[in-house]
């Protein structure tokens, strides 16, 4: 049982080792949902909508039921 759990995470620490390499050697900077830091890149944003509490998620939720 204990060997499961080591294994377990050892792979789960190669795998976020990993993507944080692939993310150094990308150079590209890490985006949240909204675009990140500057630029509205949020879809709430280019149509008007303030990123405040639900008002994007739930815009974003009825759009896809569109």
């Amino acid at each position: 049982m204990m060997m499961v759990l080591l294994v377990t995470i050892s792979i789960v620490a190669l795998v976020m080792g990993a993507m944080a390499i692939g993310v150094m050697i990308s150079g590209k900077r890490l985006k949240g949902s909204c675009g990140g830091e500057g630029g509205p890149d949020c879809a709430c944003e280019l149509s008007g909508l303030k990123r405040t509490a639900g008002v994007c998620a739930a815009k974003q939720a009825a759009a896809q039921k569109r």
